[in-house]
């Protein structure tokens, strides 16, 4: 549950210019950040498209040598303020949150899933736990059928072709999240 009216007052400054592409998360889901970048790294990218990871917890020695070769196209952060965090997520050309097909992510809803919403962004995620029964794909979300590097990075893929149309899917993801989960509704 989330305050959709207050993401709608912080500031959208994009103060780094780029076009990127965003996954929060903890460090002690280094299985899902290396899917992520794998996946960001099959998408054929014909411009300086970055991948901004927001994380929070130790890295991994394996996690920060991959990071480290990435540097070019992947930026990290740690330790943000709240409302630098939302300004990340408003300035995202989407905001990726895949779900694993585990008894443990069948059995939760990321609050996550609420503040991408209430940043009026479209997620990228796929068909596993709640998410099935909230969001569809090329409706209110990007969502692929499993949790599959390949099919991952084609959603990444088609925002990038698709980029006209982004604001409709955004508006209905914004819908979707204010109905289901604005604290204010």
């Amino acid at each position: 549950i989330c305050d959709f009216d207050f993401f709608k007052k912080v500031n959208i400054s994009n103060e780094f210019n780029e076009v990127y592409f965003l996954y929060c998360g903890s460090t002690a889901y280094s299985e899902v950040i290396f899917f992520i970048v794998d996946s960001f790294e099959k998408v054929k990218k014909d411009k300086a498209i970055k991948l901004y990871l927001v994380l929070n917890g130790v890295i991994s020695q394996e996690l920060k040598v991959l990071l480290d070769q990435k540097r070019q196209s992947i930026k990290v952060f740690f330790n943000l303020d709240y409302i630098e965090l939302i300004a990340l997520y408003k300035n995202a050309i989407a905001l990726l949150i895949p779900l694993r097909n585990t008894l443990q992510d069948e059995a939760r809803f990321p609050q996550k899933i609420c503040e991408y919403l209430a940043s009026e962004k479209i997620i990228i995620s796929t068909n596993f736990g709640e998410v099935k029964y909230y969001f569809q794909d090329m409706n209110n979300a990007l969502i692929a059928d499993d949790y599959d590097v390949a099919f991952y990075a084609e959603k990444i893929e088609w925002v990038l072709l698709n980029i006209s149309k982004m604001k409709e899917l955004e508006e209905n993801a914004y819908d979707s999240g204010r109905k289901y989960f604005d604290v204010v509704s």
